[in-house]
């Protein structure tokens, strides 16, 4: 995550995680989280996420959504993961990228 804007931001994530094996697909208990990040914060090489209870790793449906905590009701998102441009697969890296600006 970089957050190359000049406002305070929220990052969101409402991961899906699916059934146990042989299930019909559906998901359970979708697990929320949620970041906070400083204007500018990670803005040169980014901030690795991770979750308290462990690491975390995005799966294709999960939805991240931003927004500026200073009032002006500025938003980024919604985005599903590998659905939508963002975030961006680093093959190199092995990791999502999700890079905010103006």
């Amino acid at each position: 995550m970089s957050n190359q804007t000049n406002q305070p931001v929220r990052l969101a994530l409402l991961a899906r995680r699916s059934l146990s094996k042989g299930s019909s697909g559906q998901t359970k208990d979708a697990v929320p989280a949620h970041w906070d990040f400083a204007p500018k914060e990670g803005h040169d090489k980014g901030l690795i996420l991770a979750l308290p209870n462990g690491k975390l790793e995005l799966e294709k449906g999960d939805i991240l959504v931003a927004f500026a905590q200073d009032g002006s009701r500025r938003y980024w998102g919604p985005y599903v993961v590998g659905e939508t441009s963002s975030p961006s697969w680093n093959s190199q890296n092995k990791e999502w990228q999700l890079v905010l600006s103006h």
